[in-house]
C-alpha cells in the first residue's frame, strides 16, 4: 500500500459547495483522512462529504483571510509500475487554479499530462504542473518520503562534528583534599569553641 498526500483542488467559501472540493480515486474505496488548518490555527480533522459528482468530495471548512491549508491523505494499492490517476476539479463558471504534484526525493513522475517546473530547495522534492484540463494519469517510479526542512537537516550526517562524551566535573579530581580540608576547618572550629567556653570543668576551673 502507498500513502498519497494531496493539497489543493477547487477553493470555495460556500456552505453548499464546501470550502474545498477534491477528487478521490475509486481505488481508495472512499477511505480518506482530512485535516484543515486556518490562519494561525491548529490542524483540525474534518469529514469528507460526497457531492452529486462521481468521486468528487467536499470539505465544510470556512476560508478566512490568510493561509488556509488542507491535508488530504489516502492509500492506494501499489502496482509495478504504479499508475496514479487524478482529475482536475473545477466549478462551473469559475476558472480553475493551477494543480501541482509534489514527489519526494527518490520518486519520479512521468506522463504527457504533467510538466516538471522545479525543485523545492528545503525538501529537494520535485514539483510538477498538471497540464490536463480534466482527467490525467502519471507513472510513479521509485520510493521516498516527504519531510520538512527541519527534519531533513536533522537527519544529515554529522560524523565530522566533534563527538560528545560524558565525564565528571573537574572538582571531583580534588575531592579527597576538599573533604580533608573541610574536616580540618570543623576541628579547628570545635577547638576554638571549647577554649572560649566559660565552663570547662565541673567546678568552673
Amino acid at each position: 500500500m502507498r500513502r498519497f498526500l494531496l493539497i489543493a483542488a477547487a477553493w470555495l467559501n460556500s456552505v453548499a459547495l464546501g470550502g474545498l472540493r477534491f477528487y478521490l480515486p475509486p481505488a481508495a474505496n472512499g477511505q480518506v483522512r482530512v485535516n484543515a488548518q486556518g490562519p494561525q490555527g491548529m490542524p483540525l480533522p474534518r469529514a469528507a462529504e460526497k457531492t452529486d459528482q462521481s468521486d468528487i468530495f467536499k470539505i465544510d471548512f470556512p476560508i478566512k483571510p490568510g493561509q488556509t491549508q488542507f491535508e488530504i491523505a489516502y492509500v492506494l494499492p501499489v502496482g509495478s509500475p504504479l499508475t496514479f490517476r487524478g482529475r482536475v476539479v473545477d466549478i462551473k463558471g469559475m476558472q480553475s487554479s493551477p494543480l501541482r504534484l509534489i514527489a519526494p526525493a527518490g520518486v519520479t513522475l512521468a506522463g504527457k499530462d504533467i510538466q516538471m517546473v522545479g525543485t523545492e530547495p528545503k525538501t529537494q522534492a520535485t514539483i510538477y504542473n498538471v497540464t490536463a484540463s480534466d482527467a490525467f494519469s502519471v507513472e510513479v517510479t521509485g520510493t521516498g518520503s516527504l519531510h520538512n526542512g527541519e527534519e531533513t537537516a536533522a537527519s544529515q550526517d554529522t560524523s565530522d562534528e566533534p563527538q560528545l562524551t560524558e565525564g565528571k566535573p573537574q572538582i571531583y579530581t580534588h575531592m579527597s583534599w576538599l573533604i580533608a580540608l573541610a574536616f580540618c576547618i570543623l576541628g579547628i572550629g570545635l577547638i576554638a569553641l571549647y577554649r572560649s567556653s566559660p565552663v570547662r570543668s565541673p567546678y568552673g576551673k
